[in-house]
């Protein structure tokens, strides 16, 4: 699919009817996208000046232009000394304190971007409703209030698929809450130094993104839907920090009808070699591969010996890494969260000084199924998508895909019928996982794209008006 069709169908919409709107509901939708104009042109602004300042503080030129004023300026009598003195501590004050200070607002910035996002769709909409199933599990992702490095896994029903795990993540915080000002959420983050808000890194078209972020579409251009995020690139997103959530679709494109019906041609020709899917796209392997690999490896590195040591040698070193860089001593703790079996043989080992911030491990993993539903009325009606012949009276809940503005344009237009949001969490201890060879893990992922599959069709027979 082309960016002009991708931006057509899943960002503007084909079928939605914005002739109808008054000059109210116009208005209204315009401050809207003037909010999230404002907070994402004030990301883009952080993220050049972080660009330039780290380019002129690496600049070879510039250390050389640097040198040759300070001998210009040295031999002045009296103040030479003085200028040059004060020029490195502004010079130390740039490279170093000013770029941790646009990194903070950056995150806190990406993070207002993403509550402003959710707010305007799933967070205050009257006219989107999200459901949790009656099996559904509740995702641990914190620890004594501290985040897990967590995997997510989903079926990918929509682009607003990115913006409903933000929110499913976000949702215990209190950032959605309306009461509360993005002002408020900004002063938090920045003033509570243990404070944590969950970062999430969706690995997606050969990347590591979050909203708000124009990689995307640029891999949506340039790459073929084939690619996948590499195990080094995965890594230096842990050392970047150390707890994140980890969010991956393995279908990697949006099911849509033209794609499922390609798929159904596919699975025809192909078939029993493969498992034919009507609910899902058949998922791709080696990003899935690639982040389980990743987290064994922080686990279980190669060469033997004590796994828990080993665990604590690996948090040691993603934890401490920028630390390190900065000159500060950096300690180890061994707690974590990854169920492991205990080797008592170091007990005569010095007891590891603690950190701040000990990268921590969830010992739990979640899928999560995501479908979405519009009310629809029917007469005399086929389900042509499954091929059911008998026909249906009345309002029926109808699978559809959402774009993005038309989500967003749902608090506008009262009219419209509501989007219903069905969501499934299944956890599963990671640990299980984590010995697996590539193979094994491939055939784990086509069975519980199996088990999806299943879920999603009771889902679909359990859902109804009433």
């Amino acid at each position: 699919m082309g960016v002009l069709e991708f931006l057509q169908i899943h960002v503007l919409g084909t079928n939605y009817n914005w002739s109808g709107w008054n000059f109210r509901q116009w208005i209204f939708f315009s401050d809207t996208l003037l909010r999230i104009g404002v907070i994402v042109s004030t990301y883009y602004l952080l993220v050049v000046m972080q660009t330039v300042i780290t380019f002129f503080v690496n600049c070879p030129i510039t250390a050389r232009a640097k040198n040759r004023v300070y001998g210009w300026i040295q031999p002045l009598p009296l103040v030479g000394n003085s200028i040059i003195g004060w020029a490195r501590r502004v010079d130390d004050f740039v490279s170093v304190r000013l770029l941790d200070i646009i990194n903070q607002m950056i995150k806190i910035s990406r993070l207002l971007v993403q509550v402003i996002f959710i707010r305007s769709t799933f967070g205050k909409n009257e006219n989107v409703v999200v459901f949790p199933t009656e099996e559904s599990e509740e995702m641990m992702l914190f620890r004594q209030q501290k985040i897990l490095t967590t995997l997510l896994i989903a079926n990918h029903r929509s682009i607003n698929d990115y913006i409903l795990i933000n929110y499913l993540i976000l949702q215990g915080t209190g950032f959605l809450d309306p009461q509360t000002s993005l002002v408020s959420i900004a002063k938090r983050c920045w003033t509570d130094e243990s404070f944590e808000f969950p970062e999430v890194e969706f690995l997606s078209w050969g990347t590591a993104i979050n909203l708000p972020n124009l990689q995307f579409f640029k891999n949506l251009l340039l790459r073929d839907e084939t690619v996948y995020v590499s195990k080094e690139d995965i890594k230096a997103e842990l050392e970047t920090g150390p707890n994140k959530i980890f969010a991956l679709f393995p279908e990697v494109n949006i099911l849509t009808t033209e794609i499922s019906m390609m798929q159904r041609k596919l699975n025809d020709q192909y078939f029993p070699h493969v498992k034919k899917f009507y609910n899902v796209l058949y998922p791709r392997f080696p990003t899935f591969i690639n982040t389980i690999r990743t987290f064994s490896e922080l686990c279980f590195p190669k060469g033997g010996g004590d796994k828990k040591q080993h665990l604590s040698n690996s948090i040691k070193k993603i934890a401490g890494a920028r630390k390190l860089i900065a000159g500060e001593t950096v300690g180890t703790r061994t707690e974590t969260n990854l169920s492991i079996s205990e080797d008592n043989s170091n007990t005569r080992d010095k007891p590891a000084p603690k950190i701040e911030r000990p990268a921590q491990i969830n010992s739990y993993f979640y899928d999560i199924t995501i479908v979405y539903y519009r009310p629809v009325l029917l007469e005399n009606a086929h389900d042509h998508d499954r091929g059911k012949l008998k026909t249906v009276d009345g309002f029926q809940l109808e699978e559809t895909i959402p774009s993005f503005l038309e989500l967003l344009a749902l608090p506008c237009d009262k009219t419209s019928s509501p989007v219903i949001v069905m969501v499934d969490v299944k956890r599963y201890e990671i640990e299980s996982l984590l010995s697996l060879k590539n193979k094994k893990l491939e055939k784990w992922l086509e069975l519980q794209w199996e088990r999806k599959e299943e879920r999603i069709s009771q889902i679909n027979s359990k859902i109804k008006l009433r």
